[in-house]
């Protein structure tokens, strides 16, 4: 899965001017490359900066976010490192060396930088929420969802949370607590598909196949082409005896590239 959820943070100001004007043009012009998704230009020119004021955070900083934006995430790594060896106490900094970390998937090194972001800033929620899917993909799934509480006690809005949530508490097969959580998720975001998608199947797991039912055709409603939601669906229609609405859905998902939908089809629908 890819890292998500990576807050945009206005570039920080510096004192530029006291470089004179060439040095407040390299910035702004920089500054402006970085906002017009120019990064490598940014980069550029932040490098050109840093050349002129060495002890610059800022400039690390802002060039750390143009590496990172870029996909080029060691270097960003590098860049937050040299922020917090300048200024210790910068909690984002550290935030965003845990995602370039993440990213590479030095996930004790992230995890470690996560810790000090909440270390500087103990009610910093997105250090928790990124922790805990750090902790989730090292499973480490009682600790991850220690944290998803706590970025939820700082944002109730958070739809990622309470999905992340939920996949920790199906990583310990707990499947009630797991579906509260998606159908968290899914009421903050209802064109989320997975959320949805995972309310059914956990849903499956508790046998409760109407609920299967229901939510599977809600991401029908939404994108009628999930292959998987059909397959679902015509799963609980066949544990609810309706072979008629089985089969039509197990159809559709094998003409939709489903191969186990294919497979059921054949083996119970073509006599």
């Amino acid at each position: 899965m890819d890292f998500r959820r990576i807050l945009t943070l206005l570039l920080v100001c510096t004192s530029a001017t006291l470089w004179g004007q060439n040095g407040s043009e390299v910035f702004a012009g920089a500054y402006e490359k970085y906002n017009s998704g120019d990064f490598a230009g940014a980069i550029e020119d932040y490098t050109a900066w840093i050349e002129m004021a060495p002890e610059d955070a800022s400039a690390y900083f802002n060039r750390g976010l143009a590496y990172f934006y870029s996909g080029q995430y060691p270097e960003a790594a590098n860049d937050f490192e040299t922020v917090v060896g300048l200024s210790p106490s910068d909690y984002e900094a550290y935030y965003y060396a845990g995602s370039a970390y993440a990213n590479t998937d030095k996930l004790p090194e992230a995890q470690d930088a996560f810790t000090k972001s909440i270390y500087y800033n103990p009610s910093y929620q997105p250090a928790f929420l990124e922790r805990g899917f750090v902790k989730y993909r090292m499973e480490n799934f009682k600790g991850a969802i220690a944290d998803f509480d706590k970025a939820i006690f700082f944002d109730q809005e958070d739809a990622d949370a309470y999905f992340d949530r939920g996949l920790a508490w199906v990583a310990l097969n707990n499947y009630e607590k797991a579906l509260s959580d998606f159908k968290e998720a899914a009421a903050i975001n209802r064109n989320d598909a997975d959320a949805i998608f995972n309310i059914a199947a956990c849903a499956m797991q508790l046998q409760r196949y109407d609920e299967v039912i229901d939510a599977c055709s809600s991401l029908i409603g939404l994108y009628p082409n999930d292959a998987r939601a059909y397959f679902y669906r015509g799963n609980a229609y066949y544990y609810l005896f309706d072979d008629v609405s089985a089969c039509t859905d197990w159809k559709v998902a094998a003409d939709l590239g489903d191969e186990k939908a294919a497979a059921d089809y054949t083996k119970y629908c073509s006599q």
